[in-house]
């Protein structure tokens, strides 16, 4: 019998999103505006993947504006490109949702880590640049400690950052983004293995209920020893876990979001939106 989609609640800014760990660099003949769009984008995704922005948030126009401390126009252009990302879902109003996950779409999202990361993973371990495995080793006691505190936000990013340290170093810029943008459609979700007390993720010795060993751990480690196939099934290994507990808050597979597509005399999302 499917479990009924329930969504706990998690303290968290009520006034400005955190922001992004690296944004992005102003090009010297890109004029304010392209600059600032590009800014906005990204805190977004960042909150996306830090889960500060949970399924079914409402998102208005004015009320992210204020939130960012900036006006409405470029706030429109970083929503309206999220959409057609398809990160996130827009309705008639003005308003932008972050998508409720149906299994299946999880599942699918799950797969294609699967096909992507740990590629990025064993091509990073084959290049292995200097500091490599001491930046691991520093962002892995780093996400420990946030999970000793019960900090959420600091493990979602330490969690974030120990990634993909791993997958940048692999010197394929375009393969990191492609698993950066499954990663915004799948952070929302991710943040309910903090938050609920089954994961066991926040009690001793935090790595999770039932588990004897932590896959970044053993990541590391074959890192370390130059293994890349054994940093590859790491990663492998590492992706599936704890979808027990995410399945929990997903939709039944019967009750799916449609996408927000012109039919008929229906306009168009960008022509709602720009209203």
């Amino acid at each position: 019998m499917p479990v009924a989609f329930r969504m706990p609640k998690l303290e968290r800014p009520t006034d400005k999103w955190f922001g992004v760990t690296k944004m992005p660099e102003p090009q010297c003949d890109d004029p304010p505006r392209i600059v600032l769009g590009r800014q906005l984008h990204a805190r977004l995704r960042d909150a996306l993947m830090l889960g500060e922005l949970r399924p079914g948030d409402r998102l208005t126009f004015r009320d992210v504006a204020a939130r960012m401390s900036t006006s409405v126009t470029p706030v429109r252009e970083a929503l309206l490109q999220l959409v057609a990302e398809g990160v996130l879902h827009a309705e008639p109003g003005r308003t932008i949702t972050v998508p409720r996950l149906t299994r299946a779409r999880f599942a699918e999202l799950r797969d294609i880590r699967l096909m992507l990361e740990p590629e990025a993973a064993e091509r990073a371990a084959r290049r292995c640049p200097p500091g490599l495995v001491a930046n691991m080793y520093r962002l892995y006691s780093e996400m420990l400690r946030c999970r000793e505190a019960g900090d959420i936000p600091g493990c979602m990013r330490a969690h974030r950052d120990l990634h993909f340290t791993l997958y940048e170093a692999a010197g394929m810029p375009t393969l990191v983004d492609l698993i950066s943008t499954v990663w915004v459609g799948t952070s929302p979700y991710v943040v309910f293995l903090y938050m609920d007390p089954e994961s066991g993720l926040l009690e001793p010795p935090y790595i999770g209920r039932g588990r004897k060993v932590d896959e970044h751990l053993k990541m590391i480690e074959a890192l370390r020893a130059e293994d890349p196939a054994a940093v590859r099934a790491a990663v492998m290994r590492d992706i599936p876990l704890g979808e027990e507990i995410i399945f929990k808050y997903l939709l039944p597979d019967e009750e799916a979001q449609p996408p927000a597509k012109p039919s008929g005399n229906r306009p168009s999302t960008a022509a709602v939106l720009a209203q």
